[in-house]
């Protein structure tokens, strides 16, 4: 609607155009802004680095039409990302607080796994006390929370997502960049037909340039040659145009042309979704102009995290093509801000960091921050009072265990509170190739640590225990394998002198126990024992968070029990060799069953398959897809097993094999399992995960106290600073379980 038209909001404009022009002056003026209500324009795209901007510095011509908009706007050029997975960090932008404060790190807020904390409010519940009409588009081929049921999309009158109906492929080609421009178009209708008076919020997320990279025609192969010059492999273009890289595809024999040729491939390919995305966010603009909307209104772009783009030269494992770790490409990202009326481009120094947004989109409204938040405002770098705002921004990983920290000139990145801290001068080192963290005077590496362990929530493990029908006694055995047991919640603890360990027994009577163990660090590697004296098999009571242990991606361990000749009549026999890395497993069922076998690695190594032979009479049994785990690992499945036998071999190199054993879709009941001729007793079971625990383990961990405990009920779960989530994944199917791997969200 354009603003010229009689109404109360071209009032308003008028007068917010006078505000603006004195704010965009950088006049030094101590006086807040005064109340305005601009139409404000979100674009947030999705795994999108800053330095592949041409406003940024890049030197190829991927984003025009976005350096058009940093033309008359202001420029934030050393912004942060909070996190460097999609919802716990767009979920901080909508917010202004950090992911450990809104408790979400799982990639995709899929049913099940989104902890809806009520008291969080988004822009969108913020603005509703100036009667904004708040309206949003998502391409995320996963985006599947239901409108307003989460801090996601409450408040917003429009939440549009992808057909939930469609195919994971049929989903990533629909929600182009194309798409979302349409749609954003349409809402403005919507917006104009419905409620031309209110204000306008609009929030267009663009899932490209996400992998899998598949740029559009009209921009496939633009800049294969410029990246194939850049690492010496031209003479390749002819054989790579057209192709799109796949995960773990094997395009040339040769090593060094293996190495070099996927690596400009996939930088080409990325680069050419970026121009396709910036020819569409340059649509949605131009719309907005067509209708006098443009010019009025604060338009805010940003990413939710980049991309590593880097090969594996710099001395580190590669994760080129991820946003794993917490490296400039993956958190050094875009912030544009124009402001209503600017004409002028300024560009700001000082750090910032994404939950500065809506902080800064509140002061601009005259709004107080209430309830509060973590970000602070950019408005005095806005109107030019000050050089920065912070001397220090941070960044999590959405595993909870690496953080990162960066103040003016350093950047400091810690994997866990175990390992070595790598240090760079992000400024003068922006691939971060020279960690200086041995050549810093102590008390600034200090200083950094102790700020980064003060940013570090408390992490515990928690256990509840419900009584029965009957009293019971109960045994718990905790074993981390990193950090230590730094304290524990309730009576009856023995801890082991090096802290590692602790064991509890006691009565389960009339009332409910709840105990718990204090961690030096977020959710470590841990193997566990739990025995009860009586009541149901216990593997229908044990749970970890909501989720029941029989579908949790947890390893057996062997039984704390003497060898019995009743082993030889279990269902399931399984056997370790002399080398820990082989195992043995036997099964005899009456009638063909479906039977499952997983095995991984003890140590994280990618790449190494582990050996699986099936005997002459384990016939049908056929490699089954990875399982959902974060570590490399395989199986075996066969749909109507009677019996045999099934050798799993690993590298010695690696350490023991860990393992687990489904029938029928079910962990295998402790009555037809035995270990080492132990026979399994079905009110004992010891299990472990390992470190870093996998992502399935640690969101089901993370899960909140179900409401409704059964009787006898036994539960683990992980807190952060007295809070947990209400994540539970354990029941995901199969093809969900795919995207995600495919979008590289689970390995």
């Amino acid at each position: 609607m354009p603003c010229s038209e009689p109404t109360l909001r071209g009032t308003v404009a008028l007068l917010l155009g006078c505000l603006t022009a004195v704010l965009t002056t950088g006049c030094g003026s101590s006086e807040p802004p005064a109340t305005g209500t601009p139409d404000i324009v979100i674009v947030l795209v999705d795994t999108l680095r800053a330095d592949h901007l041409g406003c940024y510095g890049y030197d190829l011509p991927t984003s025009p039409e976005i350096d058009d908009l940093a033309a008359t706007a202001t420029l934030f050029e050393n912004h942060t990302t909070q996190s460097n997975s999609t919802s716990p960090s767009i979920l901080s932008i909508l917010t202004g607080v950090y992911p450990q404060t809104h408790r979400n790190y799982f990639a995709v807020p899929l049913e099940g796994t989104f902890d809806d904390r009520s008291y969080l409010a988004n822009v969108a519940q913020r603005l509703e006390e100036l009667d904004y009409s708040a309206h949003s588009v998502w391409s995320h081929p996963l985006w599947s929370v239901r409108p307003g049921g989460s801090a996601f999309d409450r408040g917003f009158e429009s939440y549009l997502t992808l057909p939930q109906d469609r195919s994971y492929l049929e989903k990533i080609e629909l929600g182009d960049a194309r798409f979302v421009t349409d749609k954003a178009i349409g809402l403005l209708d919507t917006w104009q037909e419905r409620a031309p008076d209110s204000p306008l919020l609009l929030l267009a997320h663009y899932f490209d340039p996400h992998t899998p990279y598949d740029p559009p025609p009209q921009d496939l192969d633009r800049f294969l040659g410029d990246h194939l010059r850049a690492v010496g492999m031209e003479r390749l273009e002819g054989q790579l145009r057209g192709v799109l890289p796949k995960r773990g595809e094997r395009l040339f024999d040769n090593q060094r042309e293996q190495k070099l040729g996927s690596l400009a491939l996939g930088r080409a390919r990325y680069d050419e979704e970026i121009r396709d995305m910036s020819r569409e966010v340059g649509r949605l603009l131009a719309e907005l102009q067509r209708r006098d909307l443009f010019d009025d209104a604060l338009v805010i772009f940003l990413a939710d995290h980049g991309e590593n783009m880097e090969g594996d030269d710099l001395g580190r494992r590669s994760i080129r093509f991820s946003h794993e770790r917490l490296y400039e490409g993956v958190v050094g990202t875009p912030l544009v801000v124009k402001l209503p009326r600017q004409r002028e481009a300024r560009r700001i120094a000082g750090l910032s960091q994404n939950i500065d947004v809506l902080p800064t989109i509140l002061e601009l409204l005259g709004l107080e921050s209430d309830p509060p938040v973590d970000g602070v405002s950019l408005v005095p770098l806005l109107r030019g009072e000050r050089e920065e705002v912070h001397e220090r921004v941070f960044s999590e990983s959405s595993d909870q265990l690496e953080k990162a920290v960066k103040t003016r000139e350093l950047k400091l990145i810690q994997p866990t509170p175990e390992t070595a801290a790598e240090v760079y001068r992000w400024r003068e080192d922006r691939r971060e190739t020279r960690d200086v963290a041995g050549r810093l005077e102590a008390a600034e590496l200090a200083d950094l640590l102790g700020s980064l362990e003060a940013f570090r929530p408390e992490a515990w493990l928690r256990w509840t225990l419900e009584p029965d029908a009957e009293p019971f006694e109960a045994t718990l055995q905790v074993r981390l394998t990193a950090g230590e047991i730094q304290d524990v919640d309730g009576d009856g603890w023995q801890r082991s002198s090096d802290g590692t360990q602790a064991t509890w027994t006691g009565p389960v009577a009339d009332e409910r126990v709840e105990l718990g163990l204090r961690l030096t660090r977020s959710l470590p590697g841990a193997q566990v024992r739990v025995a009860v004296s009586g009541g149901g098999p216990l593997l229908e009571r044990l749970a970890l968070g909501a989720t029941p242990l029989g579908r949790c991606a947890v390893f057996e361990l062997a039984p704390e029990g003497q060898a019995s000749p009743a082993a030889a009549g279990r269902a399931v026999r399984v056997t370790h060799g002399p080398e820990p890395s082989t195992v043995r497993l036997h099964y005899a069922f009456d009638e063909p069953t479906a039977i499952e076998v997983e095995a991984a690695h003890e140590v994280d190594r990618y790449g190494l398959a582990i050996e699986m032979d099936a005997d002459e009479q384990a016939r049908g049994f056929a490699p089954a897809k990875a399982p959902p785990r974060s570590r490399p690992a395989s199986a075996l499945r066969s749909d109507a097993a009677t019996q045999g036998t099934i050798e799993l071999r690993g590298d010695p190199d690696l350490g023991a094999l860990r393992w687990r054993v489904s029938v029928d879709g079910e962990r295998v009941a402790r009555e037809d399992l035995a270990i080492d001729a132990v026979p399994c007793d079905p009110l004992a079971i010891g299990f472990q995960w390992d470190t870093p625990a996998d992502g399935v383990v640690r969101a089901t961990l993370d899960a909140r106290l179900p409401r409704d405990l059964a009787p006898g009920a036994v539960v683990l779960r992980y807190e952060m600073s007295g809070e947990a989530t209400s994540t539970d994944i354990g029941g995901f199917d199969a093809s969900t379980l795919d995207e995600l791997r495919e979008l590289g969200y689970v390995k």
